[in-house]
C-alpha cells in the first residue's frame, strides 16, 4: 500500500531527527492506479503530515525506461511543480540500459520549465560521454553518488566550477561494491577540496540504514567532530530544492548552541 509506505518513511525520518527531507519516487501505473493517482497519494500524505519536519517530493525519471515513459514523467513533474510539495526532479535508473539522448530530452523539458534537477551519475564504469553530456548540457543542481568522477578530470573541474553538491551514500556504495571501503569513499576526497558534499541514506530500507547510522560511520571513518557535522549540514542548505525554507533552516542552525548537541540533518532519500 503506497500510502502506508510513504507515511512510514516520513515517520522513520522524523524519529531520526531529520528536519528537511526530500523523498524521490518514480510515478508508476498499475491496474489499480494511474501515475497521476500515484503522485496524488504521495502529495496527500505530505499535506496531511502534521509533524515539524519539512517534507518535499522529487519526481523521479528512470533513465532505463523507454523514451515515452521518461517524457511522461518529465511532463508530470512540470504539471505538478505548482504544488508546494514538489521541489524538483531526479534522474535515476540503470545507466547501462540508458540512452543519453533520451535522458537529455526528458531533463531538457524539466530544465526549460525551471525545475531543479538531481542526477544519479557516474555510479558505475559507464561510458564517459553519458556523464559528460548530462553535466554540460543539463548542468544539474546536485549529483547523486558521482563515484567515478575524478576532481582532476574535465568533468570533475566542471563539477567544482558549478559547485554541484555531491550526495554521498556510504553504506549504499559499500553494499553495491562501487567503493572498496568506507575510508576509501570519495566523500573524503571531495570534502578535502572543500567541495559541497552531504551524507545521505540513498534507500534506507534496501540498505538497512538510517541517517544517524550514516553519520556515525562518517565520524568514525573520517574523524569528523560535532562542528564538522554542523558545518556540513549548514552549507548543504544552499543546495536543497525548496528555496522558500532556506532562511528558516539557516535560522535554526544559527540558533544552535553546540553544547546542547541537538543534531539537525538534511537528507535526500530515494523511495522505490
Amino acid at each position: 500500500n503506497l500510502r502506508y509506505v510513504v507515511d512510514r518513511v516520513i515517520e522513520d525520518f522524523e524519529k531520526d531527527g531529520v528536519v528537511y527531507l526530500e523523498l524521490r519516487s518514480s510515478p508508476k501505473c498499475s491496474e489499480d492506479m494511474t501515475k497521476e493517482e500515484y503522485i496524488g497519494i504521495i502529495l496527500d500524505c505530505m499535506e496531511k503530515y502534521t509533524g515539524k519536519m519539512i517534507v518535499r517530493y522529487l519526481i523521479s525519471i528512470d533513465q532505463s525506461k523507454p523514451l515515452q515513459e521518461m517524457l511522461e514523467n518529465a511532463n508530470l513533474a512540470v504539471k505538478y511543480h505548482t504544488s508546494p510539495y514538489v521541489a524538483g526532479v531526479d534522474l535515476c535508473g540503470n545507466v547501462f540500459n540508458a540512452d543519453k539522448t533520451n535522458s537529455l530530452k526528458a531533463l531538457s523539458i524539466c530544465k526549460n520549465a525551471g525545475l531543479k534537477i538531481a542526477c544519479h551519475i557516474a555510479e558505475e564504469d559507464e561510458i564517459n560521454t553519458h556523464t559528460t553530456a548530462l553535466l554540460r548540457e543539463i548542468c544539474p543542481d546536485r549529483l547523486g553518488h558521482a563515484t567515478l568522477i575524478s576532481p582532476k578530470s574535465g568533468d570533475g573541474e566542471f563539477v567544482q566550477q558549478n559547485k554541484m553538491l555531491i550526495e554521498c551514500c556510504l553504506t549504499s556504495n559499500i553494499l553495491s561494491r562501487t567503493v572498496p571501503s568506507y575510508k576509501d569513499h570519495h566523500f573524503k576526497m571531495w570534502r578535502d577540496l572543500k567541495h559541497p558534499v552531504l551524507i545521505c541514506t540513498d534507500d534506507q530500507g534496501t540498505f538497512d540504514t538510517s541517517l544517524s547510522k550514516e553519520y556515525l560511520i562518517a565520524v568514525q571513518a573520517f574523524n569528523l567532530n560535532w562542528k564538522d557535522l554542523i558545518k556540513m549540514n549548514y552549507e548543504a542548505i544552499s543546495s536543497i530544492f525548496d528555496d522558500s525554507v532556506k532562511c528558516y533552516l539557516r535560522n535554526i542552525f544559527e540558533s544552535i548552541e553546540v553544547d546542547f548537541k541537538i543534531i539537525l540533518i538534511v537528507d535526500y532519500v530515494f523511495m522505490c
